[in-house]
Order: structure tokens, then C-alpha cells, then sequence
């Protein structure tokens, strides 16, 4: 009865999350398509800056329903780690060549570095690579135009660790906020805001992901004046 309850919960929960955060960016796509047809019913060619917001709503959607469903599934305590060996350098191509499009529509730079030598890690593939693929969204979402972010694989200790990078020249985020959305790793009410320094769902599936494999997730200031997130564990055999 008491997991039953739990389950219960966890979808009540669902269904008020994907209510609440979806909605926002569907009334904004309504407001772009509405424009776009008003323009074609007028025999007026699209606009551009429009058709761009658009897509960039849709996408968003997109990565929202993915992040909530694999949510209600870490709630649910119904997820279940498919552990293999994981080719990080594969990982990485497919995730950057995934985003390119979305850091064109907001004219960002998006950028990545890989080793020769494979690195691989015993990790759920689905899970690590929507956690990076979180990571890479969100320095691309709230970053400026003409901005830059990297995706930065190498490894240390000897080859024994791993660790994957994100890093830009974005606006950032204050210091007292970083730290603790670096302590606390939940999403909070300022994140449902989708203010430029949220950062919300997508790090809470981060942290949640590393956790889950025991890796470590370090936020901090980049260099460059922006955001670097790193994401370690360690090495396995291909």
C-alpha cells in the first residue's frame, strides 16, 4: 500500500509538473504560429526572427516532456540502470551534432573536444546522455547571442577517470546562487520562472543521474566569465 501511494504520488506529481511547465512555452508557440498564419493569410512572407522563436518553443517542449517522463521515473523509484560500456567520444559527437541547429536558432558557437584514444564508462547510455545533453541545452538557452560553449572530454589519473565538461562565455550565474544550486541540485520555484539564470529540471536530472552512477557534478565560474559544469567518474574497458 505505502508504494502504491508513492506511485500515486509520483504521477499526481507528473501530471501537475507537465501541466504547469509545458503550458508556457505551448501559449508562446500558439503566439508564434498565430503571427505566422496571419502573415501567410495576408500573402506575406514569414518572418524570420518568428519562425525562429517558434521552432526554438518547440524544442523546448520537447526537452521538457523528455526531462518530466524520465522524472516521474526517478520518483517512481521504477528506473532501473542498464549498465554497459559507453564510447564517451561517441557520446559527445552525438550529443553536440544534436544541438547544433538549436545554438544556430540562438546564434551560439557550440563546440566540442575529444581525445584519439576512446574513453569509455560503465553508465546507463540513456540516462548519461541526457544529462549531458541537459548540460549542453542550457548553456545554449541561456546564453547570448554570439556566444560560445564547448563540450570537453578528457580523462586523468592516469586514464583511471573520466571527466566531461561544459563551458561558456555566457552571462553566468551570482555566486550565492551557484552555490546553492550546486548544494541542493532540486529545481525551485525561481527555475520555473525560465529567468535567464534558471537553471531548473534538466541540472535536477543531472544531479540525480550522477548520483545514480556515483559520479561527481561540479559547478563553478568559468574562465571565460560563464558557467563550467564537470562531470567525472571513472574509466572502464571498452
Amino acid at each position: 500500500l505505502a508504494e502504491k501511494d508513492r506511485r500515486e504520488q509520483a504521477l499526481r506529481r507528473f501530471l501537475a509538473d507537465t501541466t504547469h511547465d509545458v503550458m508556457i512555452p505551448l501559449t508562446v508557440l500558439q503566439g508564434h504560429l498565430s503571427a505566422l498564419r496571419e502573415r501567410a493569410g495576408a500573402g506575406q512572407a514569414p518572418e524570420l526572427p518568428t519562425l525562429i522563436a517558434a521552432m526554438d518553443e518547440a524544442h523546448y517542449i520537447a526537452a521538457l516532456v523528455h526531462n518530466l517522463a524520465l522524472a516521474a521515473r526517478l520518483d517512481a523509484g521504477a528506473l532501473q540502470l542498464q549498465r554497459g560500456p559507453v564510447d564517451l567520444c561517441a557520446l559527445v559527437e552525438r550529443v553536440v551534432m544534436r544541438h547544433r541547429p538549436i545554438a544556430r536558432q540562438h546564434a551560439v558557437s557550440l563546440e566540442r573536444a575529444t581525445p584519439e584514444a576512446p574513453i569509455f564508462a560503465d553508465a546507463d547510455v540513456t540516462l548519461l546522455e541526457q544529462a549531458v545533453s541537459n548540460l549542453v541545452y542550457n548553456a545554449i538557452r541561456h546564453h547570448r547571442s554570439d556566444g560560445h560553449v564547448a563540450l570537453i572530454l578528457d580523462s586523468h589519473d592516469a586514464g583511471a577517470h573520466f571527466r566531461v565538461r561544459v563551458v561558456d562565455d555566457g552571462p553566468g550565474i551570482p555566486a550565492d546562487e551557484l552555490a546553492r544550486i550546486a548544494e541542493r541540485g532540486v529545481r525551485g520555484n525561481q527555475a520555473r520562472t525560465r529567468a535567464p539564470e534558471g537553471q531548473g529540471l534538466g541540472l535536477d536530472i543531472v544531479h540525480r543521474v550522477a548520483a545514480l552512477h556515483g559520479y561527481s557534478l561540479h559547478l563553478q565560474a568559468s574562465e571565460f566569465g560563464g558557467l563550467q559544469v564537470d562531470l567525472a567518474g571513472p574509466c572502464a574497458a571498452p
